[in-house]
């Protein structure tokens, strides 16, 4: 019996191994099925993808936000922009009707609609990258995963940061990159992975150079998707109220709580976590967790349906 239950301890440790080997191709892949890739890459054979300063130079006229790109550029972001929303038709096939419309095709910032908005609010080693995973798998999802990772690893107090890490939040929502160019080059650092959780986006970042580094391409990707969801762990749940009340958000917050005992014990084990007080000392995390139930109370009855 003993001999028994050993050989499922082994065949279950086997399982779960290569479950986390799954897991990980998963995100280390570049997203595409082989049929798909085949057609990205002849993409890739046809056009040089240019370099940054190519796209940043130019004239600031203003007569159009793609004025300052070169001509090869512009007819590769259309041939990219036209192949994922031949993706997206495909992921979203049985949401659509007898026709083949999508029915929530009027909610994608390119037709003019306004997507269904998501913000999961946490705090380090809670969970949040997983249940923000669970967002992303929904069809038709846009990513934003941890916008305000330029601020390492500190909680947003000062007032001036609080406003502008809330404008981050809004211009992304809005899918507008303008003057975020320090933001996008954190998030694609391979210090970090933050484009890397964004399964639909990141197979571009790695196939075109620098692709995810300019707003003027960035913007019109990010159009396509009706849904956008955003994941935060640097802003406390008392410094949201201004995105609940921007009617023109219909933003839905999700709060994620976990055991302080559980976080801490959890961030132990991570070098990144040292010498920031605010991730390290017990009564600086236990008063924030505090802070965010108070406001959780309040904000839960102010907004009942779009906070929980």
């Amino acid at each position: 019996m003993k001999l028994r239950i050993n050989w499922i301890c082994i065949w279950g440790i086997f399982s779960l191994l290569i479950l986390f080997v799954i897991i990980a191709l998963r995100l280390l892949g570049d997203g595409f099925k082989p049929e798909e890739r085949a057609a990205i890459l002849r993409l890739k054979e046809v056009h040089e993808y240019p370099r940054l300063e190519l796209l940043t130079s130019g004239s600031d006229d203003g007569d159009s936000e793609f004025n300052s790109l070169p001509e090869k550029t512009l007819r590769l972001l259309e041939e990219v922009l036209e192949f994922q929303r031949l993706r997206l038709r495909e992921e979203l096939f049985k949401f659509s009707d007898d026709r083949g419309v999508f029915r929530g095709s009027n909610l994608s910032l390119e037709n003019g609609g306004q997507p269904v908005r998501s913000l999961i609010v946490s705090t380090w080693r809670s969970g949040s990258t997983f249940l923000g995973q669970i967002l992303n798998s929904v069809p038709g999802s846009f990513h934003h995963e941890e916008p305000l990772i330029e601020y390492d690893i500190n909680q947003i107090r000062r007032p001036s940061h609080v406003k502008i890490a809330l404008n981050y939040i809004k211009q992304l929502f809005n899918c507008n990159y303008t003057g975020l160019e320090y933001m996008l080059d954190s998030s694609h650092s391979t210090t970090y992975f933050s484009f890397r959780l964004n399964k639909r986006l990141w197979p571009y970042c790695k196939l075109y150079m620098n692709f995810c580094l300019d707003p003027k391409l960035m913007e019109p990707f990010c159009k396509l998707f009706p849904v956008q969801n955003m994941k935060i762990v640097r802003l406390r749940a008392s410094l949201l109220t201004p995105l609940l009340e921007d009617t023109s958000l219909n933003l839905r917050i999700i709060l994620l709580i976990r055991d302080p005992r559980g976080i801490l014990g959890s961030r132990k084990h991570v070098s990144w976590c040292d010498n920031h007080p605010d991730c390290y000392y017990p009564p600086i995390v236990c008063n924030d967790l505090l802070q965010n139930y108070n406001a959780a109370v309040e904000l839960k009855r102010r907004f009942p349906s779009r906070f929980t």
